[in-house]
């Protein structure tokens, strides 16, 4: 009986005292594409599943993972659309309008369906505002749908937006990009899981999503060759400061712990961050104040007891003792405690973020 009133999980009512602010968002949106020429088109919720196999491409975790696909009574495959592109691409073909004057412009405000694990901000059924422009090949293309996306958020009275641009190439250089990452990958092709070595013989551009990836693979992947880079610089400073065997082995030991605290820190920084300049603006500045902190605590008897409980602080005083390297209680517990927060952070926000 509780399905009788209890909506589907990753589904949201629109309530009456909300539906004013949709009208609001949805008209404004609208609005502001036609005044760039974009007209509103209205598409099927449900399409052939060929339709978003064949456009979206069957490598995508759209189509392995998220579809909501059923048999009809025709004994049809068919498919909830899962986003907006595909079915008003095959719109404009059906109906002949890329026959008519070029380039076609138009906008559309839908919903879609998707069976992902719902999250903050994340439905199976949500709303997708979208344009579509067809028969410009040049970047003044390009660059009229960003001036109508960053409009439409200025609009709506978004502050601080930041327009990040991302590119795979022109068609001759994706085409070298994806055969050099072929061959690469093939080298090993071991290592690579299955959902990879699928996705290798489809489309090797989308091996680099790792959308299968667990947190610990993820760490052990890419954390590990920071890792062992920073160590070589580690073992490299040891013999300079002319640290003689078990010396440079507890100097190399004490090191390398710090860096590993560090790069789990800047794991977490890392996924948890909307994107390249927001990590690099967050990680540099922490990984400073972590580096510096040693040093101003030695000045000052307050940061100096505030600072004992930070790992870079107990890696500082570590280091001081190398010759006669002895392990308290106090070193480990602290150092323990830091590296298992920023685990903690770390796995909380691969969780929220994945990979994005």
């Amino acid at each position: 009986m509780a399905y009788l009133t209890t909506a589907p999980r990753g589904t949201k009512d629109i309530l009456p005292g909300e539906t004013p602010k949709w009208q609001y968002l949805e008209k404004t949106l609208l609005e502001t594409a036609e005044l760039f020429g974009f007209r509103e088109i209205r598409i099927p919720t449900f399409e052939h599943t060929e339709l978003f196999t064949r456009s979206v491409g069957d490598t995508t975790d759209v189509v392995q993972k998220e579809m909501y696909t059923f048999t009809d009574k025709g004994e049809r495959s068919i498919t909830l659309r899962p986003e907006g592109t595909a079915g008003v691409a095959r719109a404009a073909l059906e109906n002949g309008l890329l026959g008519d004057a070029l380039p076609l412009k138009v906008s559309y405000d839908i919903t879609c369906f998707r069976y992902e694990k719902p999250g903050s901000g994340r439905f199976r059924e949500f709303h997708q505002f979208g344009v579509e422009l067809y028969g410009a090949a040049s970047p003044a293309a390009d660059s009229e749908v960003l001036a109508l996306a960053y409009e439409c958020l200025t609009v709506l009275g978004l502050q601080n937006v930041v327009l990040e641009l991302n590119s795979l190439g022109c068609p001759e250089c994706r085409k070298k990009y994806t055969q050099a990452l072929l061959a690469y990958f093939e080298s090993h092709r071991e290592r690579l899981c299955a959902t990879c070595l699928e996705r290798l013989d489809k489309n090797p551009l989308r091996v680099l999503m790792m959308s299968g990836v667990k947190p610990w693979e993820y760490l052990l992947g890419a954390g590990s060759y920071i890792w062992a880079a920073c160590m070589l610089g580690a073992f490299a400073f040891g013999l300079l400061g002319e640290y003689q065997k078990g010396a440079l082995g507890a100097f190399v030991l004490v090191m390398g712990t710090g860096i590993l605290v560090s790069v789990f820190l800047g794991a977490a920084i890392g996924t948890i961050s909307r994107g390249q300049m927001m990590a690099t603006s967050l990680t540099v500045p922490v990984m400073l104040v972590l580096s510096f902190l040693p040093m101003i605590a030695s000045f000052n008897e307050k940061v100096s007891a505030a600072a004992k409980f930070i790992y870079s602080q107990q890696i500082s005083l570590l280091l001081g003792k190398v010759g006669s390297l002895h392990l308290g209680f106090e070193n480990i517990f602290i150092i323990g405690a830091n590296m298992a927060a920023a685990l903690l952070v770390f796995g909380y926000a691969y969780k929220k973020c994945g990979l994005a």
